[in-house]
């Protein structure tokens, strides 16, 4: 996929076995997304992102010196999922009880009543 990250990395240590217990070992790593675009946009809006990583990781291992190696411990391919969210929120503050205010879905200007100052001074991104 254009833009994806991809990397891999390896060693072929074909006599490590013997000394250390640990011999040739790949990594593969891999986001298929394209990269070259942040998802953060100009706006106030709540923005929700899932992003995954993909993880290869094969290792060959010799039984001995660290115990018996589990299948497990010889790798496998990993997927990591991150969901992130970005948005605005109060501040934690004394006319709050020192707690955070929840996330809103707009911007702050929607959720000020009368009592607020203003909370910018150019236009607003969504306007």
């Amino acid at each position: 996929m254009p833009g994806a990250f991809s990397a891999e990395y390896s060693a072929l240590n074909p006599n490590y076995p013997a000394l250390t217990g640990w011999g040739s070992w790949s990594l593969e790593a891999c986001m298929p997304a394209n990269l070259t675009k942040s998802p953060w946009r100009a706006t106030r809006k709540r923005q929700d992102f899932v992003e995954e990583l993909y993880l290869n990781i094969s290792l060959d291992a010799a039984d001995g010196i660290y115990g018996s190696i589990t299948p497990q411990e010889r790798g496998g391919l990993f997927k990591i999922s991150l969901a992130a969210t970005a948005g605005y929120f109060e501040l934690p503050n004394y006319m709050n009880d020192q707690r955070p205010g929840k996330l809103l879905d707009g911007g702050p200007i929607e959720a000020c009543g009368s009592d607020c100052y203003s909370q910018s001074l150019s236009a607003d991104p969504d306007a």
